[in-house]
């Protein structure tokens, strides 16, 4: 176990339980566990133990792991090879992101979307109800992220998991889902623009209209440019075309035009 990697290391002794846990939350997530009971772990902080110690002693094989994971990226390289001094990391994830991937470090895409993970209380982001963030995926199906640890108030770490993680939303598809609302009504007065008829049923049937419609409104067509990917599943590829087709590209978000388009 480096110390590097090593909470207590750099934070010093955890305050509160809340503080305490939400190190541990964060821990388990970087290594895929769960400790989702918190009483449970009461007792150990209580006794006085720091949450790595904690988790290992719960899932005593996660210390090889650490080793492994740790011993993977020297960040002080990292930060020379891109040229961008670590202090200015925080609050620039995306920009560190795509200069990894400038400099060749790692082959992969930069994703930007949404952070759902544990955030440490009196960090940056700590309390913000939506958190904008950038990191690396890669064709493998693993995330990169060069920048988790401002969220933990961490020593500077590159962090690995597999994906899909829950605690990483590209394109910020969770929060698109959550405020999804009725398709608007068709207003034959608005401007509109004739479909091409093999889109017809697709986008009919996406805006749950009873009769096959020929012609999109504006507002339809932002309607459906805004659902989440999660909603549209392999029906995204043929809407987003047909959308780019008719004119309304700008209506995409584009970090799922991207992932969806390429």
């Amino acid at each position: 176990m480096t110390s590097e990697r090593n909470p207590l290391a750099f934070m010093g002794t955890v305050q509160s339980f809340e503080d305490w846990y939400t190190t541990l939350e964060m821990l388990a997530s970087d290594h895929g566990v769960s400790v989702a009971d918190a009483d449970a772990w009461r007792e150990s902080y209580e006794q006085g133990a720091d949450p790595w110690s904690a988790l290992l002693d719960e899932y005593p094989d996660l210390e090889s792991d650490e080793s492994d994971d740790a011993s993977r990226w020297d960040v002080q390289a990292v930060a020379a090879a891109i040229e961008m001094p670590i202090t200015e990391w925080p609050g620039n994830c995306y920009a560190v992101a795509c200069k990894v991937l400038a400099a060749g470090l790692l082959v992969g895409r930069a994703v930007y979307g949404h952070y759902l993970g544990p955030i440490r209380p009196g960090t940056m982001f700590h309390g913000k109800p939506i958190v904008h963030h950038g990191w690396i995926e890669t064709p493998d199906g693993r995330i990169v992220d060069p920048t988790r640890w401002v969220f933990m108030g961490a020593a500077p770490h590159i962090h690995e998991a597999a994906s899909p993680c829950p605690d990483y939303d590209e394109g910020g598809n969770v929060w698109l889902l959550s405020r999804q609302r009725p398709a608007p009504e068709h207003d034959p007065g608005s401007d509109s623009v004739e479909m091409p008829t093999a889109f017809r049923p697709l986008a009919s049937s996406l805006l749950s209209r009873q009769q096959v419609q020929s012609r999109l409104t504006t507002m339809e067509a932002h309607w459906l440019a805004t659902l989440s990917l999660i909603a549209l599943g392999d029906r995204a590829k043929p809407l987003y075309e047909a959308l780019v087709a008719l004119g309304f590209a700008a209506l995409i978000p584009i970090d799922n035009r991207r992932k969806v388009l390429g």
